[in-house]
């Protein structure tokens, strides 16, 4: 199981291919801060990565190996990414298991999303594919840790807005004259036809 981290990408609801004609998989970057890289859990994860590359490549790994561990750095014109984080991909053809805190399921799509904190549970695999080899995670299930800002660019509604002068919290937002009368009349002044 993986340490606590910061979704980026969260593609857990619906497939998305990485590029048009591609097949499309579940998918989630795993950005690790300073202090998650110091857990037992993360250190974890990286002997399960190299388990799997000495499965594959026997003891002298490839000298070009990809590696699923790569540093911040490399995508730092990604909107929340730092320098010293770490971000590892898991991907699968199958739709993950999302649970809350209490490990029940997450059935609303807006509960889980890029910028969330989660832990995951993955598995380590290498691969040689066409003349690239490396180990990658396959995604397994995702549990919510907490809330974070929204990743993508995207405000909340109620961050842009403030409220209307005037505006009474107590009253209804339309009245009966906004849809016809109460008997269930309409004409076509109702919607401004």
């Amino acid at each position: 199981m993986s340490p606590k981290f910061r979704a980026f990408y969260a593609n857990v609801w619906e497939p998305r291919a990485m590029q048009e004609g591609k097949e499309p998989f579940y998918s989630v970057m795993m950005v690790f801060d300073k202090e998650a890289q110091a857990t037992d859990e993360f250190k974890a994860l990286k002997r399960e990565a190299m388990k799997a590359a000495k499965e594959k490549f026997g003891e002298k790994l490839p000298s070009n190996m990809r590696t699923p561990f790569r540093k911040g750095e490399e995508k730092l014109d990604t909107n929340g990414m730092e320098a010293d984080f770490v971000f590892v991909n898991a991907k699968s053809k199958y739709q993950p298991g999302v649970v809350d805190q209490g490990a029940r399921d997450i059935i609303d799509k807006d509960a889980f999303y890029s910028g969330c904190y989660a832990r995951a549970t993955v598995m380590a695999y290498a691969y040689d594919v066409q003349g690239n080899k490396g180990v990658a995670f396959g995604l397994q299930n995702l549990q919510k840790l907490g809330e974070g800002e929204v990743l993508g660019g995207r405000k909340a509604a109620k961050d842009e807005f403030s409220v209307v002068e005037g505006f009474d919290s107590n009253e209804s937002d339309f009245g009966e004259d906004d849809f016809g009368s109460s008997e269930g009349e309409s004409n076509d002044d109702d919607f401004g036809i």
